[in-house]
């Protein structure tokens, strides 16, 4: 009696269990577009990126995206030959300090027509002016359904942008997110919250339930203020929050294109190590003033001696790293001496320290480009690293100003050889053979003489805008605005 009693319960158990089991698999199987559910897409109001242009049957970049989204567009029509590429990323993808026609993503459409002209290659730049990765969610939840033959994602840059702003909605974000995600990506409950949830003008309003400080619609940097930089300090900088949060959001885009059975190229982005210092350095908290004063007096006495005493301003430099090994500028001037000294490894390392301790962090450090490499080897989705691309052929194996306009946006010449790298690593996820055997110098060719084509104002505008960009990156954000417009 006693046995059955227990079976009973069990039954009762297994059987109450089925109901919301079978509910989960009903929703997952059979209910088409379940809304996204992932970190800060939950606390942004979505705009679209294109819309139709019901005249020319092509979808546009909307025009309330144009302040951080470049002019494009492609053809609602699709065809069995068209290869439609989506390319997702910052200001980097968007071709900046210029723009779309000189960006590598229109180097890779043109590598790509020029070696299997036997498909419509149509290459779509989405490239957001300091667009972070979680702001690239929504950005690629809308274009899978665009049919596209593949998605490219370049990010990393701009992980901080906002971070300081916004950094309560963040910590509330992470806190929650490891075990409200896992329930929230339920079938069901993403079901139910698409039957209650409000129109997206008013999405604003969910992000209170977590901060009074919403995340604005679109990217609202620190670094748009005058004299933003000022309030970049290490302890709000909460890295490993940071690098967190970047795994969960490229996670992410892995498994919603994996789901979409659409192939997903991983790509990161290059940063200029040799010639540019860090934006800002910091002192330990327990320094006094006199002891920094002290510090920075010996730091200039060692870059002075670095040209005739070497290797006592080696000397000097090891004491000081050892001493404050959290002042960026400092492994930044001991690269330059080593470099000096001929020893570029050692001051490869040193630079890179130098970038990874900068408390204005606006270039990837090395710890966002380690997660993004291991999320694709763990997710078996194909890397291409840009840094070790670029850096073979640079001066002393280190990427510098003849290889990067400024911080982080590759030159003209740098941005084909990078399109033309892609374009091949592209056709080797898609298993399409080339229709020539030498392609990559008709393409170069090509993109020269398209290059000559392009107008004295359109150059203009990219030193105008690359003026304003090294001053907002330096904290100076008034003066002529950061977007210029390309028509």
């Amino acid at each position: 009696m006693k046995r059955r009693r227990y079976l009973f319960r069990i039954m009762a158990l297994v059987m109450g269990l089925l109901v919301p089991i079978s509910i989960e698999v009903v929703c997952r199987f059979f209910v088409e577009d379940l809304p996204s559910t992932d970190g800060y897409v939950e606390y942004l109001s979505q705009r679209p990126l294109f819309v139709l242009n019901q005249a020319q049957q092509v979808y546009e970049v909307a025009d309330n995206r144009r302040a951080f989204f470049a002019s494009d567009s492609f053809s609602k029509m699709v065809t069995a030959k068209t290869k439609r590429i989506f390319v997702l990323g910052g200001s980097t993808v968007q071709g900046r300090p210029y723009s779309v026609p000189t960006s590598f993503p229109t180097c890779m459409q043109a590598g790509l027509k020029t070696a299997a002209e036997q498909y419509d290659w149509d290459v779509v730049n989405c490239g957001g002016v300091s667009y972070a990765s979680y702001r690239l969610l929504p950005i690629l939840d809308e274009v899978l359904s665009y049919d596209p033959a593949a998605i490219v994602l370049c990010a990393g840059h701009n992980e901080f942008l906002e971070f300081m702003t916004y950094r309560d909605a963040v910590q509330a974000i992470d806190t929650f997110g490891e075990s409200a995600v896992g329930w929230s990506n339920l079938a069901t409950v993403r079901v139910l919250r698409s039957w209650v949830s409000e129109p997206d003008a008013a999405a604003d309003v969910r992000q209170s339930q977590v901060t009074s400080k919403p995340l604005p619609t679109e990217v609202d940097a620190l670094l748009d203020q005058s004299d933003g930089w000022q309030l970049y300090h290490r302890d709000g900088l909460d890295r490993d929050r940071i690098h967190r949060q970047f795994r969960r959001n490229i996670q992410r885009m892995v498994t919603v294109c994996r789901e979409r059975q659409v192939p997903l190229l991983l790509v990161s982005p290059v940063i200029n190590l040799r010639d540019c210092p860090p934006f800002k350095s910091e002192f330990d908290s327990s320094i006094s003033k006199v002891e920094q004063e002290q510090f920075l007096l010996q730091l200039t006495d060692a870059a002075q001696a670095a040209a005739t005493q070497p290797q006592q301003a080696r000397l000097v430099m090891d004491r000081l790293c050892s001493q404050q090994p959290q002042y960026a500028l400092a492994w930044y001037q001991m690269g330059r001496l080593l470099l000096d000294l001929g020893q570029p490894q050692d001051a490869l390392s040193a630079f890179q320290r130098a970038c990874n301790e900068d408390v204005c962090p606006l270039r990837m450090t090395s710890g966002l480009r380690s997660t993004l490499q291991e999320v694709a080897e763990n997710s078996e989705v194909d890397f291409v690293d840009l840094q070790l691309f670029l850096q073979a052929e640079s001066r002393h194996g280190i990427v510098g100003d003849d290889k990067l306009v400024d911080h982080v946006h590759p030159s003209f010449a740098s941005q084909r050889k990078i399109g033309c790298l892609l374009a091949e690593r592209l056709m080797q996820m898609l298993e399409i053979q080339p229709t020539v055997s030498e392609w990559r110098q008709p393409t170069l060719d090509k993109l020269s003489s398209d290059f000559d084509t392009l107008d004295s104002l359109y150059f203009l505008r990219g030193r105008r805008a690359l003026d304003n960009l090294n001053g907002w990156a330096r904290g100076r954000a008034h003066g002529t605005d950061l977007n210029v417009p390309d028509e």
